[in-house]
């Protein structure tokens, strides 16, 4: 009888063990996204056919301009979904997976920008000789400073981001704005 009650004594942890175990695992934390007031936010999906706002698959269509008006999101705290992802053999033994997000949201910063293209290295934005070059008809060069103000309306959130994804408005002004303005000068 004391043989009896010592084994199923053990059989009793290891079951106990066992079930406390099919318990563990990672816990479901949905990553919560806070939008500023200053920014437009866009939730995309990162896996499945992409949907617009009648469930039609627009899939042909992702990351268009059209695509991403429709992406965008009104709210001021996005809550991003996660799926589970198996990473072992028993996942539901042992807890071994882990939750991964199913959607992205891509933020889109409105602020304005000001850039001041100056000769002398310590007035501009930047700390060396931004001033627009150019040369008159009769071959006399002269150079010109200059100051701009740029800013993305909400209306063009959309267009930027899908022109310009992932730079900053300051890097566009810098780059493309000021090349525009350079050729245009000349």
């Amino acid at each position: 009888m004391k043989l009896f009650n010592k084994y199923f004594r053990t059989f009793l942890t290891v079951l106990m063990i066992t079930a406390m175990c099919a318990a563990c695992g990672p816990a479901r934390i949905e990553p919560i996204k806070e939008i500023k007031e200053n920014e437009t936010a866009f939730l995309v999906p990162l896996e499945g056919a992409a949907k617009d706002a009648e469930g039609n698959v627009i899939q042909s269509k992702f990351m268009s301009i059209d695509y991403l008006n429709q992406a965008k999101v009104a709210t001021k705290r996005v809550i991003i979904p996660v799926r589970k992802r198996v990473t072992g053999k028993w996942p539901k033994l042992l807890g071994q997976f882990q939750w991964i997000p199913t959607m992205k949201v891509i933020t889109v910063v409105r602020t304005p920008e000001t850039r001041e293209w100056t000769q002398e290295a310590r007035t501009g934005t930047k700390d060396r000789d931004e001033a627009l070059a150019a040369e008159s008809s009769d071959s006399i060069a002269f150079r010109a400073g200059s100051t701009i103000t740029a800013m993305i309306v909400e209306d063009d959130a959309a267009k930027f981001l899908y022109f310009f994804s992932g730079k900053k408005l300051a890097i566009v002004v810098d780059e493309n704005v000021r090349g525009v303005v350079q050729s245009v000068l000349g």
